[in-house]
């Protein structure tokens, strides 16, 4: 048998994986209220968030409360420093700032550490001394693979799809293995298979676990033992072996099966001797006794099956005569 390992890698689509986050994850709501003017008479707010690690992506949900600005808004980030608008590491417009959805791609966020943004509009017209608040929910989302040759969580060939939400991580990758989301990831369960076996011999340090696994372990050889007496129970009950009648002839040239089975119901076997005679379309047989010296027979849930010789040739079969009676004691 030839086995082949396909390796997945560098498709021309992106291939899309949803998680659902977990309740650990990362999720800040703060209402933002600190303010500054620009000389060209913006208004500007700031806060900052913290990256837990490099290749992750924020998801920031802006609400404004008593909106005094004007609707065209731009939006600029900066890495461990104050964004300023000549000095930043990105800028972003927006133009609907009553419910605004702001993601930052894990491609701009490429070092752990803090990132500071300012948000900064136009005050409506008429407006001097505006005094706007910002509800802000922000989630952090990632994307890693498990590579098994560095035995490693890696984040090439993935990015995070814009359409993540706080409730789930969505994954774009160029390739197949083993994915994981969000920051709070572990690498797969390894068993070192060369000191597996020494943990055994400390089975003393740990009683209840060292009871536990013998009274498991003898349970399953004890229903074992059952099971194999009750399959070679079954196997007496159901004989396979054709049981010749006492009374056949050797030089009889003519053989006939019987198979009698006995009903699973309650008092369905029995302890009689049991006789049979078969009529054929022109002759008929004698009465002829079922027995064997080695098996019981016509217990309840038995099968058995007997050969009976005749001399002659009975033609169709057209009934069968039995008789059963007790032996006296």
């Amino acid at each position: 048998m030839l086995n082949l390992i396909y390796t997945v890698e560098n498709v021309s689509m992106d291939i899309r994986f949803k998680f659902t986050n977990q309740p650990s994850m990362d999720l800040r709501e703060m209402v933002i209220t600190s303010t500054r003017m620009t000389d060209d008479g913006d208004i500007c707010y700031e806060w900052s968030l913290e990256a837990h690690e490099s290749h992750i992506s924020f998801n920031i949900q802006l609400s404004i409360i008593d909106a005094v600005l004007n609707e065209s808004s731009i939006i600029y980030m900066a890495y461990n420093r104050t964004p300023e608008t000549d000095d930043y590491d990105l800028m972003t417009s927006i133009y609907d700032i009553e419910n605004q959805h702001i993601f930052i791609p894990d491609s701009e966020v490429n070092q752990a550490g803090d990132y500071l943004f300012m948000f900064c509009s136009q005050p409506i017209k008429g407006v001097k001394e505006p005094d706007t608040n910002f509800t802000m929910i922000s989630s952090q989302h990632g994307c890693r693979y498990w590579n098994a040759a560095s035995q490693q969580w890696k984040h090439d060939g993935c990015s995070v799809s814009m359409t993540s939400s706080s409730v789930t991580t969505v994954c774009l990758c160029n390739h197949l293995t083993s994915f994981g989301s969000s920051f709070y990831v572990v690498p797969p369960n390894s068993i070192d298979f060369d000191t597996v076996f020494e943990k055994f011999t400390k089975l003393s340090t740990n009683p209840s676990v060292f009871a536990t696994v013998f009274v498991l372990l003898s349970v399953y050889f004890l229903i074992m033992i059952w099971a194999r007496c009750a399959d070679r129970h079954e196997q007496k009950e159901y004989c396979e072996d054709v049981i010749p009648l006492v009374c056949n002839n050797p030089t009889d040239k003519h053989h006939y099966e019987i198979s009698i089975t006995t009903g699973l119901e309650r008092n369905a076997g029995t302890t009689s001797k049991v006789y049979v005679k078969l009529y054929g379309k022109r002759r008929h047989t004698n009465i002829r006794r079922l027995s064997n010296k080695q098996i019981e027979l016509f217990r309840r849930g038995s099968r058995h099956t007997f050969l009976l010789s005749t001399s002659s040739y009975l033609d169709d079969i057209r009934e069968i005569g039995r008789a059963s009676c007790r032996e006296r004691v």
